[in-house]
C-alpha cells in the first residue's frame, strides 16, 4: 500500500517544487503557485507550423495558394508544408554562393 502512495506522489513530476529554507517559512497555497504556461508561439507546435507553412506560400507563391484551397481540408496542411518547403529551396539557391547549388 505504501508504494502505491509512492508511486501516485512521485507521477507528478511536472509540478512545481517548493524547498523550504526556514522552519517560519510556509509553502504557497494553491492559488499562489504559479503555473507555467507552455509557450504557444513555439514553431514546434503543430498548429503554429502549419499556420506559418500556410503564409508563406500565400505571401510568395499566391497561386499555389488559391489552388491548396480548393484540396480538402484533411489534406491543406500536409499540400502547404510540402510548398514551403519547396519554397525554401528555391531561396536557398537565390542566397546561396555556390556554384554546384546554382
Amino acid at each position: 500500500m505504501s508504494n502505491l502512495k509512492i508511486l501516485r506522489t512521485s507521477s507528478n513530476l511536472l509540478a512545481p517544487s517548493f524547498r523550504l529554507f526556514s522552519s517560519t517559512q510556509v509553502p504557497p497555497t494553491d492559488s499562489e503557485k504559479i503555473e507555467k504556461v507552455p509557450e504557444t508561439k513555439s514553431i514546434l507546435q503543430l498548429d503554429n507550423a502549419v499556420a506559418h507553412c500556410t503564409a508563406e506560400v500565400k505571401k510568395f507563391d499566391f497561386y499555389t495558394y488559391i489552388n491548396g484551397q480548393y484540396m480538402p481540408k484533411k489534406t491543406q496542411s500536409h499540400f502547404y508544408g510540402i510548398h514551403a518547403l519547396f519554397l525554401e529551396t528555391l531561396k536557398s539557391r537565390e542566397i546561396s554562393r555556390e556554384a554546384s547549388i546554382c
